[in-house]
């Protein structure tokens, strides 16, 4: 994950998801989805159906609707950047949101619940300042991450 070796400043960690569903595909499957909904339509209206025609293109409507908000969703990504003095968290494909932590405050969190229903959480925090960090890993992806962020973020004493 980390692009540039452990032991030299800066580190810097790229989180993303596995790219399951590009954008372009979802885009695709929403165009798709919006034809079948006017072509739906405009059979159930030939044949004098159109209040099943209206049900029919509203489902293919708002199906074609999730699916893209699922897209654009799951295309975000994060940058953890490791300098000698700050850490830098960038959240977003497109507008980022930044967050900067001094190095020296930085502190890794794990919040594991007591439940195999609810994943492991990791945050970074600097004092009253929270990110969670990973969360689009896998259970074993983020054991793999905190344990590179460890080894990179080592307790600085003055």
């Amino acid at each position: 994950m980390p692009e540039d070796s452990l032991g030299h400043d800066p580190c810097r960690f790229v989180i993303s998801s596995n790219g399951a569903g590009r954008m372009s595909m979802m885009l695709g499957a929403g165009c798709l989805l919006l034809a079948a909904a006017a072509v739906a339509g405009a059979g159930f209206a030939y044949l004098q159906l159109w209040p099943v025609g209206l049900w029919v293109s509203a489902t293919f409507i708002v199906l074609a609707t999730a699916i893209v908000l699922v897209g654009i969703r799951g295309n975000g990504r994060q940058v953890i950047s490791i300098d000698s003095d700050v850490v830098v968290v960038e959240t977003g494909q497109r507008q980022k949101h930044r967050d900067i932590f001094s190095r020296s405050w930085v502190r890794l969190e794990w919040h594991h619940f007591n439940s195999r229903h609810y994943a492991s959480r990791l945050y970074l925090r600097s004092r009253d300042h929270l990110v969670e960090i990973g969360s689009c890993l896998t259970p074993s992806e983020r054991r793999s991450l905190a344990h590179q962020l460890e080894v990179a973020l080592p307790v600085i004493s003055a």
